[in-house]
């Protein structure tokens, strides 16, 4: 009765125990919680002139298209209110449509004028000279050449108000860089101008560092599972925060190493969405936290 006990109790504990390569969770403590780039992307001057105003500090927490900073726009205003101006004006020539009505209403005249004279030469022989004929003729085929004209300047004019907004388009857009706004949701590292500096296109204005997306580290024995299983794999990051309150981030593995650390562990790391609460960003770059993975089955 008691070995029956034993062999029962045995087997009920290899029955609870995953084996390797099994789709149960990975629990992976003391992951190492970094951001996802570490090098500092710099913000340049697309445009040249003397920085007006730089509009955050070093240190500083940026949402994406947030301004950075700005440079003289005087001369940039009047040029692209200028270039509108001329847009318009083309515009109003192009949708103008006069000379082509008014090209055709002259040839109407002139084809009536010349029915009414070769009419009057079949009724009365001679009664109007071969030479005004000829000269109606003439006045005649003008008007027709006229009405090609007039449609051909109003394509032409056409073109030029593609031309004017194309430019008025480009000035806007002049204008509009010379606002510096943020290419990513990051921090302020370091200011590289001052205003009432002049600066030049290429030329950095500040660095920042990216903090929307963090990557979790940790490592895997490679006896346990096999990397294929971890590829792509959804996890969920607890990390604990002052007071030890946990935050929990979610993500996905992005990168399993192909080789194997000394004591047969490989590396795998995950990248989650940080978030903000009250203006801050919930999880620093530096700490510690426990990952979970859910391999694939």
């Amino acid at each position: 009765m008691q070995a029956s006990l034993l062999m029962l109790g045995t087997l009920l504990a290899v029955a609870g125990t995953p084996p390797a390569g099994s789709t149960a969770e990975i629990k992976l403590d003391k992951c190492l919680v970094s951001l996802t780039d570490q090098r500092e992307s710099q913000v340049s001057s697309k445009e040249a002139g003397i920085l007006k105003q730089m509009l955050v500090r070093a240190g500083q927490e940026i949402n994406e298209n947030e301004p950075l900073a700005q440079l003289d726009d005087a001369e940039a205003k009047l040029a692209s209110i200028a270039a509108d101006a001329e847009y318009k004006v083309a515009l109003e020539e192009a949708r103008s449509d006069v000379n082509v009505r008014y090209s055709k209403a002259a040839a109407r005249v002139a084809y009536a004028e010349l029915i009414q004279a070769q009419e009057s030469n079949r009724r009365v022989p001679g009664s109007v000279a071969k030479s005004e004929i000829s000269r109606l003729e003439l006045t005649y085929e003008r008007s027709l050449l006229e009405i090609e004209k007039a449609q051909m300047d109003s394509k032409i004019a056409g073109l030029k108000a593609e031309v004017a907004k194309a430019k008025a388009d480009a000035t806007r857009e002049k204008l509009t860089s010379r606002k510096i706004v943020s290419p990513l949701e990051g921090i302020v590292v370091e200011l590289r101008k001052r205003p009432g500096e002049w600066v030049q296109p290429g030329d950095v204005l500040l660095y920042m560092l990216r903090s929307d997306r963090l990557k979790v580290e940790g490592f895997i024995k490679s006896s346990d599972h096999a990397p294929r299983e971890i590829a792509g794999c959804p996890v969920t990051v607890s990390v604990p925060l002052v007071g030890g309150k946990p935050e929990t981030l979610t993500g996905r593995i992005v990168f399993v190493s192909p080789r194997a650390e000394s004591g047969g562990e490989y590396r795998v790391w995950a990248e989650v969405d940080n978030r903000k609460r009250d203006g801050h960003w919930v999880v620093q770059p530096g700490l510690t936290a426990t990952m979970v993975i859910q391999p694939s089955n």
